[in-house]
């Protein structure tokens, strides 16, 4: 394995961290604004999941409680958003010259 594939990889598992990390305070602010009990368990629950299935129940059991959002907080959950695609985008194109590494150098 060379450096840069090191390299690439650390950066990966970076990425990664950072989305669950986005991902966990996005539901946890959402939580908080509708009024659910303890957001930061559903925070966890959500995110921690391999297969979605804990964010799933949240996008299930959130409806009933309405949205109370104010600006700011508006604010802040569309910057996390934001935030979370440039990370999505970051990924992709670490993942493509992972791969592309693995085929074009390599193979």
């Amino acid at each position: 394995m060379t450096w840069y594939e090191i390299i690439l990889i650390i950066l990966i598992l970076g990425t990664v961290i950072s989305l669950w990390y986005q991902m966990y305070k996005m539901i946890e602010l959402d939580a908080e604004n509708r009024g659910l009990k303890h957001p930061k368990f559903w925070a966890i629950f959500s995110a921690g999941g391999q297969n979605g299935s804990g964010l799933l129940l949240y996008l299930i059991g959130r409806r009933k409680y309405p949205l109370n959002m104010g600006t700011y907080n508006q604010e802040l959950m569309e910057r996390r958003k934001k935030t979370t695609l440039s990370f999505f985008g970051a990924l992709l194109i670490m993942g493509l010259l992972l791969i592309a590494n693995f085929i074009f150098i390599r193979g």
